[in-house]
């Protein structure tokens, strides 16, 4: 199911994020840069008398940029809810830095740091305290929740088993 982003729809979507109506020659430029078109190919298909000109002034203004993120965004929303993507820890992971590069303050920079070092599994496990009071509770338990106890998972792989006799 493939969603139509019509101009009406963008302009409506645009004052969310603070950006003002943008005119119909800027909302073809932004679709079209959306879509992958080069900035002079776009430029030209938005009908821009001098699209050199145009890219240049373009390029340099923050509505349209941020138009052409936030259109990229959704666009990539919509693939994922439809299973035509896979969201991986690489898209993550460049998502929490484009996080951390734009981010105004030092909570925000700690907090995105904070994301990456989890998605990446760099932080040392929580210590969690384990009392046992008696033999009986571990006898109890099964390999599963030992190992859990333990805080190891162990693979084994049947060709990696050897037969070992007694009489050594």
């Amino acid at each position: 199911m493939e969603q139509d982003y019509s101009l009406q729809t963008l302009s409506g979507s645009y004052a969310s994020l603070g950006i003002g109506r943008l005119t119909a020659q800027e909302e073809t430029y932004v679709q079209r840069r959306t879509q992958g078109i080069n900035p002079s190919a776009a430029a030209r298909a938005a009908n821009y008398k001098y699209p050199a000109r145009a890219v240049a002034e373009l390029a340099q203004r923050e509505d349209i940029n941020l138009a052409i993120s936030y259109m990229r965004e959704m666009q990539r929303q919509v693939a994922v809810q439809a299973g035509a993507l896979e969201f991986t820890k690489d898209d993550a992971t460049a998502l929490y830095l484009e996080a951390h590069a734009k981010s105004a303050t030092a909570m925000e920079e700690i907090r995105a740091v904070d994301s990456l070092v989890k998605l990446h599994g760099l932080a040392t496990p929580e210590r969690v305290e384990i009392n046992v009071t008696n033999r009986g509770q571990m006898e109890t338990m099964d390999d599963e929740a030992l190992l859990k106890l333990a805080g190891q998972d162990i693979m084994l792989s049947p060709d990696a088993y050897m037969v070992v006799s007694d009489e050594d």
